[in-house]
């Protein structure tokens, strides 16, 4: 539930609340998807933002990275989150075919 309290505005977490509130625990269970298939999602859009032309390969890796001065602290820091360029058009291209697949 802290989880969601920090994602979801007042009003939308009091609602889901209220929803919840007379079901079973097994009912209430969030259940959040793997941490590859957020990884894949996060380089699909990366990967497609690169593609339209709106940022390079060396700015999506920066946005991946996010605060941390290096993959290496970053993959230190965010477990499973090290990413090489290569790694993160990998990624991309798995979800692409993905998605094309459905």
């Amino acid at each position: 539930m802290d989880l969601l309290a920090e994602v979801l505005p007042e009003d939308l977490l009091i609602k889901l609340l209220k929803l919840f509130r007379n079901r079973s625990e097994e009912e209430r269970i969030v259940r959040f998807p793997k941490l590859q298939t957020i990884r894949k999602c996060l380089a699909y859009y990366l990967g497609e933002r690169v593609e339209s032309g709106e940022i390079s390969w060396k700015e999506a890796i920066q946005e991946w990275k996010g605060d941390y001065r290096t993959l290496k602290e970053l993959g230190e820091k965010r477990i499973g989150m090290k990413a090489s360029r290569k790694e993160l058009k990998n990624l991309h291209k798995q979800r692409k075919k993905e998605i094309e697949n459905e």
